[in-house]
């Protein structure tokens, strides 16, 4: 990415600039103060939006393979690994054609928590704009993110359904609290250990 970035830069207007700075000589040091201040926030405006372009870039890129490529159907984690090392060669190859740079991602670790970064950040914009929208006027990236997040949520599904038995889901697949006789036994053994040390010699 620093490659493509640096070849952004507006290098011809600081040419320009330092060439009328030294062509008229100005010692004028506002007005030098202006001209830099000027140009920061410049190259701050193309970074900004050399940066918007890239992270769209990626996401394209991205989220069709996770689509195509299902990795989350996979709880063998060497399995799931070669799946997510095929998408991220072909998500560097295709970066590094479309921006014409050699930036790339170094690790499946890293592909995946980018992808989630782009899942988070649809979650949270779709859940405020789009809630109350019928499913069929939900049209164009919306409607492919949100095939993304079903597809994931359904491959991991039929993952944990697949690995464990349905009686071992059942049983430990609750958000509720310790049942009470544990919870009783528990308090006894406590109790009884505190008295144990409270006894006086």
């Amino acid at each position: 990415m620093g490659h493509w970035i640096l070849s952004n830069i507006p290098w011809r207007s600081l040419l320009v600039y330092v060439a009328i700075l030294r062509f008229k000589r100005l010692n004028n040091e506002v007005y030098i103060q202006l001209g830099h201040t000027f140009f920061i926030f410049y190259v701050l405006y193309i970074f900004t939006s050399l940066h918007h372009k890239f992270e769209a870039i990626i996401r394209n890129i991205i989220i069709p393979e996770f689509i195509d490529k299902r990795p989350f159907r996979e709880i063998n984690s060497t399995r799931r690994e070669v799946i997510l090392k095929e998408i991220l060669a072909n998500v560097n190859n295709s970066v590094n054609f479309r921006l014409g740079t050699n930036y790339s991602f170094t690790d499946t670790i890293d592909l995946v928590m980018k992808y989630n970064e782009c899942m988070s950040t649809f979650v949270r914009g779709f859940e405020n704009a789009c809630e109350e929208l019928p499913d069929k006027e939900i049209k164009g990236w919306d409607k492919i993110m949100l095939v993304a997040k079903n597809m994931e949520e359904e491959d991991m599904e039929y993952a944990i359904n697949t690995a464990y038995s349905n009686d071992l889901i059942q049983k430990y697949c609750r958000r509720t609290s310790a049942p009470n006789s544990v919870l009783n036994e528990r308090m006894d053994v406590i109790s009884k250990s505190g008295s144990g040390h409270n006894k006086p010699s």
